[in-house]
């Protein structure tokens, strides 16, 4: 979409190809609760398209009830054809306009998150449920276990560890 500069309004259809194993995961394409919309192919695309990005921000009520006017744009086939394991993903995404042009690029494999981006995810969700000072001490906590001598001293606050263990 960026590449291009194309415009959701410009865009006819996107074509997203899967295995089974994608489907498996992405198994709702139109989400009626707040979980579902995590696990819909349709919900995230039309979430990257509309707003350009896919985050925490799209997991709401509100975003369910704005971007499922776009759904409909979005075609998911399932390829039983391809090898079903993780390790076999491809996800292949055409975009047609409505001139007739088509853009294709295609992903062979999953992306594998940063240690940068673990963590400042689990920040976000951490701070659901923790203070701002927790949310630090428990990131920092986790990202030195294997340093730990003791996991005593990682579990000072049960309170704390049940909250994290809850989300």
């Amino acid at each position: 979409r960026k590449k291009h500069a194309i415009s959701f309004d410009d865009i006819a259809e996107v074509e997203v190809g899967e295995n089974f194993y994608v489907h498996s995961l992405l198994k709702y394409p139109k989400p009626v609760s707040i979980d579902q919309s995590r696990y819909s192919m349709e919900h995230c695309i039309a979430a990257m398209l509309v707003d350009g990005k896919v985050d925490e921000s799209i997991c709401t009520v509100e975003a369910i009830n704005r971007l499922k006017k776009n759904w409909n744009k979005i075609k998911v086939v399932v390829h039983d054809e391809w090898p079903p394991e993780r390790s076999h993903c491809r996800t292949p995404v055409t975009i047609r306009l409505k001139n007739g042009k088509e853009f294709t690029n295609e992903m062979d494999k999953p992306l594998e998150p940063s240690r940068e981006e673990v963590v400042a995810r689990y920040k976000v969700n951490a701070g659901i449920a923790l203070s701002k000072k927790q949310v630090e001490e428990s990131a920092n906590g986790l990202m030195s276990l294997e340093k730990v001598k003791s996991i005593k001293e990682q579990m000072k606050n049960p309170g704390q560890v049940d909250r994290i263990i809850a989300m």
